[in-house]
């Protein structure tokens, strides 16, 4: 069953009709990114441009964009900056993790399966952005051309 989910941000305001699971997600997402864990906590830049609804190249783009980003700005401060990839894949692949035992604890938690739904589809997309990234992003390259 679809309903309205509003996000509203001091910049703008996003509407969709979806699955309340999917509304759920994004905010699960924030929250979890906002937890103080050392494994989460690594996409925090992302959460000041949080994007609600976002569609995994959307979110590919935003992830990789950040960790370049990040790159830079050590490269700045005389650090020694790390270009590849396979560190952000890394970081998904422990995100993962971190999604597949919050499932577990939601599960024994909750009463509605929408919870657990909405950490599943959170989970899932979480996967196919570091999937992305280990196969090179090549989806988002047509962007850079």
């Amino acid at each position: 069953m679809d309903t309205r989910v509003v996000v509203k941000a001091p910049e703008r305001t996003y509407e969709e009709d979806t699955r309340l699971q999917q509304g759920l997600s994004s905010i699960v997402g924030l929250y979890m990114v906002t937890s103080n864990c050392p494994i989460m906590d690594q996409l925090r830049p992302m959460v000041r441009f949080h994007l609600p609804f976002a569609a995994s190249e959307e979110t590919l783009y935003r992830a990789v964009s950040m960790y370049v980003t990040k790159q830079y700005y050590a490269m700045r401060r005389g650090e020694t900056p790390y270009w590849e990839l396979e560190k952000l894949a890394q970081i998904y692949s422990a995100i993962s993790v971190v999604n597949t035992g919050m499932s577990r604890r939601l599960r024994q938690a909750s009463t509605k399966d929408a919870n657990v739904n909405a950490l599943i589809i959170l989970s899932t997309f979480g996967e196919t952005v570091g999937v992305s990234i280990k196969d090179g992003v090549g989806k988002i390259e047509y962007l850079c051309s």
